[in-house]
């Protein structure tokens, strides 16, 4: 039954889109960029990017990649 559980949550956060919010809450926490590029790779997103949401990322110490 726990399996079962814990199958049914991974599935639910896995079809769960990412947001700039998501991101911003991880960087803050401190989450290294290879574990944010990694999900941000793994899983769908919703992003925002007019110049306030790019700045607010870039100021919680989101890098940019290339």
């Amino acid at each position: 039954m726990v399996a079962a559980l814990a199958v049914l949550v991974t599935v639910c956060l896995a079809q769960t889109a990412l947001t700039n919010d998501a991101i911003l809450k991880m960087a803050k926490a401190g989450l290294g960029e290879d574990i944010l590029i990694s999900t941000i790779k793994a899983q769908p997103g919703r992003y925002t990017t007019t110049p306030d949401d790019l700045i607010a990322l870039k100021g919680a110490g989101v890098g940019e990649t290339r």
